[in-house]
Formats: structure tokens, C-alpha cells, sequence
């Protein structure tokens, strides 16, 4: 069982991840390959390559590390609060769609002289834009709660996630897993699954995603499983290497317009995945896995960081755009800008109750208390 304290690398980790959307973000409205809400009149290849690679890792990993922290919480409360977990998702979701992004909209449809169709907007899912994780984390904290409730869940979770830390088990885990990323893909041959929900979430961004958010429900039960992930020695990297070597001669030697091709391609790109995601843990334990106070400050700041950015790249975007600012000048400035701005704006939100509220879902101090004396009343009338 992982111990009690705090676990700096991944508190840094996760918040890292949600603050490289900035980079991310920023990097979209100078990249030829990417069309986002604001394009640069001048692009580079750089910048695609910074958002191809950052995409490649980012969310992937972000969802491993909530998995892991539900159960972590979950093993160090013996009880998970799932209206406390769900107002801290969802009451920012809303709240930050309903003002942010309607102005982000406006901005956007001025910049290009484009009329407003707020029918579309909604209907189309854009009021959602950057917080669509939030609607996917929800979901799967409702599903792993409701899980949770049938006690032989834990047991057996456990016996899986002993099992996969397995010696010789780990290597073939490594060599199976990417086939279930594949078959996801694989599904929309069956039926389809990339078609949205109002433009919300579709059934592909949820599966998708949650076979990370799974894995990390199993780094929560397995300190031996989270370790062998976060420190790959010779046989994880040797593994992951002749996976690699083996399904990019299989794509190169078939034809481009057969199956196997296809197979042994999502087989790449999804070990390709899998790796990088293991490099960003073994990255962030190596490096960051102390207790530092602008770690601790970045940590608290991340969630407000990235539900304020969006519009603030947005914004900063079509101010550098229409001044034909150089991109190599603009990423930078707008990257710091972004981050500073809502750095600074965070410590106005963490001193007001209800902005804590309305953009970190925290419930007002006189909420907390009243949901806590109803769950001793109830406690009490159960004994």
C-alpha cells in the first residue's frame, strides 16, 4: 500500500500537464497543421512539431494521474465524496463555459467578421472548447464511485494490479496494452463512436481515455506497478524498443491500404504513447519529487491556470495576429503572458469564497460544515 504523505511528483506532474496547454494552445495558432480559433498570418513547421509532441503525451498522462489520486484518496479516507469531487468539476465546467468561452466566441467571430450563431455554439459544443476533460472526468468519477460500492471491486483490484507488477508479467504488459488503445480505434469499423454527444463528448473520448484513467486506478492499488511504470529499467526499455522496431517494419513492409498496415500503425503511434507517457513519469520522480514552495504555488494555481488561459491565448492571439508581430517574438510573449496573468489572477481567486467556488468548485466554508454535520447526523442515525 503507497503511504499516507503527499506525493510531490505527481501533485507537480498533474499540474504541469494542465499548464502545458498554454504551450499547446499558443502553439496551434502558428502551426500549419492545426486549425484553431486563431491562425497566425505567418506559420512554421516548429510549431507543429511542439504541438504534435505535447498532444502525443499530455492528456494521456493527465488521466493517469487523476485515476491514480481517486483511489489514493479513496485508500487514505476509506470513502470517496463524490458531491465534493463532482462540484469541483462540474461547477467550474459550467461557470467558466457559460462566461468565458461565450466571450472567447465573441471575440473570435469579431476577428474574423463573422456573424454570432449562438444556436450553433451550443448545440455544436463549442461553449465547451478547452473543458471537455472536465466532462470526461466526471463521467468516469461517477462510474469508478458507483464501482466502488461493491466491495469485491477492491480485492480484485487489487489481485490485477499485483499481478500485472509481476516480473515477467510487466514485459507483456507493455507489449498488450497499446493494442487496447488500437482497438479502440478499431471499434468505428463495428459501429460508430466518434459521433458526438451535442458536441459535449462522444463514446470514442470517453473509452479513449479512460483506459488511462483505468491505469491509474491501478498505479493506486500497486506501489510495485506505479514503479516499474514511473522507473523503466533495461527489460522495460528493451521491451518497448523491439515493440516499437517490430510493428514499424510490419507498417513498412505491408500495404498501405491493407489492414495489418493500419493494425501495426495505431500499434506504433499507441506504444509511442505509452512510452513518453512513462518518460513523463520518470521525469517528474526523478527531478521534482520534493517539496519546493513554487512547486506548491504552481500545484494550487494549475486548475485556475487553465480554465483562465484559454481566453487569454485567444485574446493575446488576435492582438499579435492583427499586428503582424513576429511568431518567434509572439509565442514566447504570449506563453509568459498567459501564464503570468492567470498566475496572478489565481491569488485573487483563492482570497474570494465564491470565486473559489465558481472557478475551483472549493464550496463555501458554510456549505462544507453543513455537508459535514449531515453526514455525521446520518452516521449517527446508522449506529
Amino acid at each position: 500500500m503507497l503511504n499516507n504523505g503527499r506525493i510531490y511528483y505527481l501533485d507537480s506532474m498533474r499540474a504541469i500537464l494542465m499548464i502545458l496547454g498554454i504551450l499547446l494552445h499558443t502553439a496551434n495558432i502558428y502551426s500549419p497543421s492545426h486549425f484553431w480559433l486563431v491562425s497566425g498570418n505567418e506559420t512554421s513547421i516548429l510549431f507543429a512539431i511542439i504541438s504534435d509532441f505535447i498532444n502525443l503525451f499530455r492528456m494521456p498522462a493527465f488521466f493517469m494521474v487523476s485515476g491514480f489520486f481517486f483511489v489514493y484518496i479513496y485508500r487514505k479516507r476509506q470513502r470517496i465524496d463524490i458531491v465534493d469531487r463532482v462540484f469541483r468539476l462540474v461547477i467550474p465546467l459550467v461557470f467558466t463555459a457559460l462566461t468565458l468561452n461565450v466571450i472567447q466566441e465573441f471575440l473570435v467571430k469579431a476577428h474574423y467578421d463573422q456573424p454570432l450563431d449562438f444556436a450553433r455554439f451550443f448545440t455544436a459544443g463549442g461553449w465547451v472548447s478547452h473543458l471537455w476533460f472536465l466532462v470526461n472526468l466526471t463521467v468516469y468519477n461517477l462510474v469508478v464511485w458507483g464501482l466502488f460500492l461493491l466491495k469485491p471491486a477492491h480485492p480484485l483490484l487489487q489481485r490485477t494490479s499485483d499481478w500485472l507488477a509481476g516480473r515477467y508479467v510487466y514485459p507483456l504488459a507493455i507489449l498488450a496494452f497499446p493494442l487496447m488503445i488500437s482497438g479502440i480505434y478499431g471499434m468505428n469499423r463495428m459501429m460508430d463512436i466518434y459521433s458526438s454527444f451535442y458536441g459535449v463528448t462522444s463514446p470514442f473520448l470517453l473509452l479513449y481515455y479512460f483506459q488511462f484513467f483505468a491505469l491509474g486506478l491501478l498505479f493506486g492499488y500497486s506501489a510495485r506497478l506505479l514503479d516499474r511504470f514511473s522507473q523503466p529499467g533495461k527489460v522495460e526499455l528493451l521491451t518497448f524498443a523491439l515493440a516499437y522496431i517490430g510493428s514499424y517494419v510490419v507498417q513498412d513492409r505491408t500495404a498501405t491500404d491493407s489492414f495489418l498496415h493500419d493494425v501495426s500503425g495505431a500499434y506504433n503511434h499507441s506504444l509511442v504513447i505509452l512510452f513518453l507517457s512513462s518518460m513523463c513519469f520518470f521525469l517528474f520522480r526523478r527531478f521534482l519529487d520534493f517539496r519546493n514552495r513554487a512547486l506548491g504555488l504552481i500545484s494550487d494555481s494549475a486548475y485556475s491556470i487553465y480554465l483562465l488561459h484559454h481566453i487569454l491565448v485567444v485574446s493575446l492571439g488576435i492582438l499579435f495576429v492583427d499586428a503582424s508581430v513576429n511568431m518567434y517574438l509572439a509565442y514566447p510573449v504570449i506563453v509568459v503572458l498567459t501564464f503570468t496573468l492567470t498566475m496572478l489572477a489565481h491569488q485573487g481567486i483563492a482570497r474570494s469564497q465564491w470565486l473559489s467556488f465558481l472557478l475551483n468548485g472549493v464550496r463555501p466554508t458554510k456549505f462544507r460544515k453543513s455537508s459535514r454535520n449531515s453526514h455525521r447526523t446520518e452516521a449517527g442515525a446508522r449506529q
